[in-house]
């Protein structure tokens, strides 16, 4: 078993598997409007916004902006926690640390640190996956949890190559993702309906 692996099953089992049902065992009402959280999510709108346009000048700069405001948290603060900046922070974060192709090493860094921090339950161990994968599509490896992919020319979404089709849905559920079958269902719905 891996090492991410491993993290995550021991933070579903201390959390009593709230985790795996989107649930927290600590209060983030008030993490959530911390002044980093506000950040985090006003720059992940930026980023979405900017991508919507298809300008991918501006997608390049705000996404070189983002590595930079994320290396210098990263170096000062560390990575944010779910008790400090709730769930829609993190996931702001990881949106932030998701689009840094540019920058692997950040990317890893991040990766290794969010690993560390979804054991003890203050990541979110989907995001901490879709990260993982992210990283080794662009590394020329296998993925292990099927989130990274592309439209094909029937308009259906299909997963990237992965470790093992046999065991990806038990390497999903482990971080709370849903079936390959539902993601590629949902993917391809919104991803690839007008192809």
């Amino acid at each position: 078993m891996t090492t991410f692996v491993k993290s995550v099953t021991k933070a579903l089992r201390m959390a009593g598997c709230a985790l795996a049902f989107g649930m927290t065992f600590y209060s983030v009402a008030d993490a959530a409007n911390s002044d980093l959280a506000k950040q985090l999510v006003e720059r992940a709108e930026r980023d979405q916004q900017a991508r919507s346009t298809g300008d991918f000048v501006h997608v390049e700069k705000i996404d070189r902006d983002n590595s930079t405001f994320l290396r210098k948290l990263l170096d000062t603060d560390g990575w944010p926690r779910v008790s400090e900046v709730g769930e829609s922070g993190a996931r702001a974060a990881w949106l932030l640390a998701q689009h840094a192709d540019h920058d692997p090493e950040l990317q890893k860094k991040i990766l290794g640190v969010m690993y560390e921090l979804a054991a003890i339950g203050e990541a979110l161990p989907a995001n901490a996956a879709f990260l993982h994968d992210r990283i080794h599509v662009a590394e020329g490896t296998l993925q292990r949890f099927g989130t990274q992919g592309d439209c094909e020319a029937s308009g259906k979404w299909a997963p990237k190559a992965m470790e093992s089709r046999d065991l990806v849905d038990e390497y999903r559920s482990r971080v709370g993702l849903p079936p390959l079958s539902a993601y590629i269902d949902r993917a391809s719905a919104s991803l690839c309906a007008a192809r």
